[in-house]
């Protein structure tokens, strides 16, 4: 091949121009003359590779058509919609309003009896018979009937004469504290799970960029190869194993742009908004230094748990069950007032006082025990949830810390050793003592500690939501700070 042909192929393969600068550092030495066309190509790949990103503003460059529609979105703004827009943050706030009318229903007298009554109606009348007749019943004269017999009417009203009523309406009032904290809990998983895709499509897209600049740097190196062997420098093996890794790397490429795609639309759902709504580029969360200490996370668990506020309301609400069921061996009153006429006297007034007579002893023993019973079982529950509750916080913050350690791992270990192996593989296969496949591992498992790097930031910003969730606080506090 020409000079002029080698020239033309490697513009044809889309190989860079190097920086002079960069290139008097790599001080590669081809084992052809001095003038070989590929000594170009070989400067330009490896100058390919130690232009490789080496900081996180380039692993975190979003897509440009997100950045160019609307401004970037932060994890505050995803989840305060998320808080306001879904559908179960509306129910748990509809359910809170329905429990606020039970006090007034629960300790509500029962309503009044209005009453209409014929007291006495006489089928028939002694009037005195005439003299030498037989004494006898003498019919009523039906036009006479209206105001010849006796009346009332009347309005009676029950009402207990414990507290019962009282004691109804602290436990409907217990069952609004346990609304109330059922909502925050709804409220808190809701953040959660945009914190959750809020991060996933995170990690999609860095993931989605870093196999980009690999897939690059596959091209540069199935160009280069098909050059090698064009010039006898190199072999068909060579070329077949670098069209095999961009194979493999483009494929990784458009299955994450797929996975990026399912991401937002995850997003969009769970900020309750149309699932082909565009989501703009993400402004990266910040890491909290180190977490809370146990002490202080145990405590604010204590403080803003909603279970643990559920629980305790529990238990107000079973106490209040055990003096209703106390308020039974009282009885309940009777008072009836109105008017009444009879044929003789005429208009009157009537009054009535009644008791009930609470005889079944057994049946109101049997409904304390039963009280009794249930608020032992809710108390009981209540411990196991607080030991519970402990055990989540301290093993979210165990894993914290051990999400933290896997980062700085790979972030200040792997990374830069595997950066190391691809510039010493590259020099060593630009000067002709090496192989394609030393290089091709190389790059791969930089790309892989990348990758890595980009997932281990996930997982820790996981850790940290969960921490914040699991102490009953928003789970975006850790990472808005």
């Amino acid at each position: 091949m020409s000079v002029a042909n080698t020239a033309k192929a490697s513009r044809g393969a889309g190989l860079r121009r190097p920086e002079p600068d960069v290139c008097r550092h790599l001080e590669l030495r081809s084992p052809s003359r001095p003038g070989s066309p590929h000594r170009a190509a070989l400067l330009a790949l490896a100058t390919a590779m130690m232009l490789l990103p080496g900081s996180r503003a380039a692993a975190d460059e979003p897509p440009a058509e997100a950045k160019a529609s609307q401004a970037p979105l932060p994890l505050s703004t995803v989840v305060g919609v998320a808080a306001a827009q879904r559908p179960e943050v509306k129910a748990a706030l509809a359910k809170i309003a329905a429990a606020e009318q039970r006090p007034a229903i629960v300790s509500a007298l029962e309503d009044p009896m209005v009453m209409l009554g014929i007291d006495h109606y006489p089928y028939a009348t002694m009037d005195p018979a005439p003299t030498g007749e037989d004494t006898g019943m003498v019919p009523m004269a039906t036009e006479t009937a209206f105001g010849r017999f006796d009346w009332s009417i009347a309005v009676e009203q029950r009402f207990p004469l414990s507290r019962v009523r009282a004691h109804r309406r602290a436990g409907a009032e217990a069952e609004i504290r346990q609304r109330n904290a059922e909502a925050d809990g709804v409220g808190l998983d809701v953040r959660m799970s945009a914190v959750e895709a809020f991060l996933m499509l995170r990690e999609r897209r860095l993931m989605l960029e870093v196999t980009r600049r690999r897939s690059e740097i596959g091209e540069q190196l199935a160009s280069l190869s098909a050059i090698k062997l064009a010039t006898a420098t190199g072999s068909q093996a060579d070329l077949l194993r670098a069209e095999v890794d961009l194979a493999r790397s483009t494929g990784q490429a458009r299955g994450l742009a797929g996975e990026a795609a399912e991401a937002e639309a995850m997003l969009n759902a769970a900020m309750g908004r149309p699932p082909a709504a565009p989501v703009p580029s993400l402004v990266e969360p910040e890491l909290e230094a180190a977490p809370p200490t146990l002490e202080a996370a145990l405590a604010t668990a204590r403080r803003h748990r909603p279970e643990l506020r559920v629980a305790e309301a529990e238990i107000a609400r079973a106490g209040t069950e055990v003096d209703v069921m106390k308020s039974m061996y009282a009885p309940m009153g009777l008072v009836r007032i109105g008017q009444a006429s009879t044929m003789s006297e005429g208009r009157g007034a009537m009054v009535m006082v009644g008791v009930s007579v609470p005889l079944g002893r057994k049946r109101l023993r049997a409904g304390v025990a039963e009280a009794r019973a249930m608020e032992a079982m809710v108390r009981a529950e209540a411990e196991a949830m607080r030991l519970m509750v402990d055990g989540e916080v301290a093993a979210a913050r165990a894993r914290v810390i051990a999400e933290r350690g896997r980062l700085n791992a790979f972030r200040d270990d792997v990374v830069p050793r595997s950066r190391l192996a691809v510039r010493s593989a590259l020099a060593a296969y630009g000067v002709g003592n090496g192989s394609l496949e030393a290089v091709v591992d190389a790059v791969r498992q930089q790309w892989l500690a990348e990758g890595e790097v980009v997932m281990a930031e996930s997982e820790l910003m996981l850790a940290l939501a969960r921490l914040d969730r699991v102490q009953g606080i928003s789970p975006d506090t850790a990472l808005s700070r």
